[in-house]
């Protein structure tokens, strides 16, 4: 897929990306660092690669995971669901999909005490990839499901509830737009149909990585701008961190970019106490480098306030995963990883060898109260939630030189 190749082109983080389910737990609790404690770390999976890209935390106090796994299932790879109970222990897993290569990317419990999960297959529907939007019950047994897509290649990657009982989706699109590949957000009633759908970007590539509602019921998401630089031939491709506000039909109302200088991508965005917005990725500032977490604080307009860059030269280091905290500070998620080789200025040209998952805490000015590199083995963190306790919930995936990759859940204390 066109995407897919550019974005390796972006940032090599992407092979930590393939991992996942569950055949086996296996709980490894300890205290890893004097700063912060650790509750307990479960891990999932079989013989195969297995990852978990999406968790919240459910009603009952348990969890909720959407991941994906080679370990079991119908195809090359499915959608894996997990219910745990608080202490990290399955409930219920299910894996949902056909022969071919289907993923789950976001999912969230809904206001029936059912759950929603969007992600993207290439077994069903009219295209090579199609999005895949999926409701289920409490138990994971799917009420209905639906694909959107034309003939190219479309992927969903995040969902919210809207308060209509419908959905808004956020993904990208090969088939619709201004070409290349696009941003792509649409709006569904509570069965899954489209009430509208809009397209964002220019010729090259756009797509989107994160949505959220925001206070006056319209939405805000982010994600990376592609363009060409004078003078580079045409696949070398630059990026902006993009950030665009749009109201409740999806008309666009206003767009920013942010440019790191070179290659830089936005994963998520969350409004903040004061009505602006906080926004978390990576870039790549033209230092001797993988990256750098970048953290972005904009006022309600998407106008820079200020912006934090978190790494060290040699290191790649990256956010995913981002929540506002209940004290008005900020939680991330990523990797941190030694590059092997010697990068040229501005480019990663060496390969990450040894990554643990990043977990940063920051005050609402984004000053670090805490970071920590947990392990075990190779592994990343993808997506973290604030608990109801005031701890923290982490999932990723955690593996080893042999490309073989576990589900890993962490959770922190309070």
């Amino acid at each position: 897929m066109y995407r897919k190749i550019v974005v390796v082109l972006v940032m090599m983080l992407l092979f930590l990306i393939s991992i996942s389910p569950v055949i086996c737990s296996k709980d490894e609790t300890k205290l890893i660092s004097e700063k912060i404690d650790i509750s307990w770390k479960k891990k999932y999976g079989g013989e195969g690669n297995d990852a978990g890209d999406s968790i919240c935390q459910t009603s009952d106090g348990g969890f909720f995971i959407v991941g994906e796994t080679t370990s079991k299932g119908a195809g090359e790879r499915d959608v894996w669901l997990i219910k745990t109970d608080t202490n990290g222990n399955i409930e219920w897993d299910k894996t949902l999909g056909g022969a071919n290569y289907d993923r789950g990317k976001h999912g969230l419990q809904t206001t029936d005490g059912g759950f929603i999960i969007i992600g993207y297959t290439s077994s069903y529907g009219s295209g090579s990839n199609d999005a895949w939007l999926i409701k289920t019950d409490s138990n994971g047994n799917i009420e209905w499901n639906e694909t959107y897509g034309g003939e190219g290649n479309e992927e969903g990657v995040c969902v919210q509830q809207t308060s209509d009982g419908g959905y808004i989706i956020a993904g990208q699109t090969d088939s619709y737009g201004a070409g290349g590949t696009d941003a792509w957000i649409f709006k569904t009633d509570c069965n899954g149909n489209i009430i509208w759908q809009k397209t964002f970007g220019e010729e090259l590539v756009d797509f989107a990585e994160w949505i959220e509602k925001t206070s006056d019921g319209g939405y805000i998401f982010t994600g990376l701008f592609g363009f060409y630089s004078e003078g580079v031939i045409k696949f070398n491709i630059y990026s902006d961190l993009w950030i665009v506000k749009i109201d409740e039909n999806g008309n666009k109302v206003w767009e920013q970019f942010f440019d790191g200088e070179r290659y830089n991508l936005g994963h998520a965005v969350k409004q903040t106490m004061d009505e602006g917005y906080i926004i978390t990725g990576w870039t790549n500032a033209g230092r001797l480098s993988g990256g750098d977490v970048w953290l972005i604080k904009t006022n309600s307009l998407g106008e820079l306030e200020w912006e934090k860059s978190i790494g060290k030269n040699y290191l790649i280091e990256s956010a995913i995963g981002l929540d506002v905290t209940d004290d008005g500070g900020f939680i991330v998620t990523g990797c941190s990883g030694l590059i092997t080789g010697w990068p040229a200025k501005g480019m990663i040209a060496g390969v990450p060898l040894i990554t643990k998952t990043l977990v940063v805490k920051t005050d609402s000015n984004g000053d670090i109260d805490w970071q920590e590199n947990c392990g075990p083995g190779i592994c990343m963190g993808r997506i973290v939630k604030q608990c109801d306790d005031g701890g923290f919930i982490v999932v990723g995936n955690t593996g080893n030189h042999h490309n073989t990759k576990d589900l890993l859940l962490i959770k922190i204390s309070p």
